[in-house]
């Protein structure tokens, strides 16, 4: 699922969820590229932003955009990666 909202500053930002295709609990964390990936996460990204949330709150798919927008504050922002970066 997809969701869109605009936050105060008019930044429009996609949100969805993000697994891996594991069962929460059953493994550890994804390695990629030599860094820890939960197996589960809520993913926030706009133009030049990405951030992300775990655990996924249960109520992402029909929160409001006031409480979408709570759940985006509390996300960690993601480095990006520039095109050609390794790691």
């Amino acid at each position: 699922m997809l969701r869109r909202f605009t936050d105060a500053d008019g930044v429009i930002w996609n949100v969805w969820d993000v697994t891996s295709g594991i069962q929460i609990g059953s493994l550890p964390p994804t390695s990629v590229s030599g860094h820890s990936l939960p197996p589960a996460w809520l993913c926030f990204a706009s133009d030049n932003k990405r951030k992300r949330l775990v655990p996924i709150p249960k109520d992402w798919a029909t929160a409001d955009e006031a409480r979408l927008l709570e759940y985006c504050s509390e996300a960690a922002p993601v480095r990006q990666r520039l095109a050609g970066q390794n790691g």
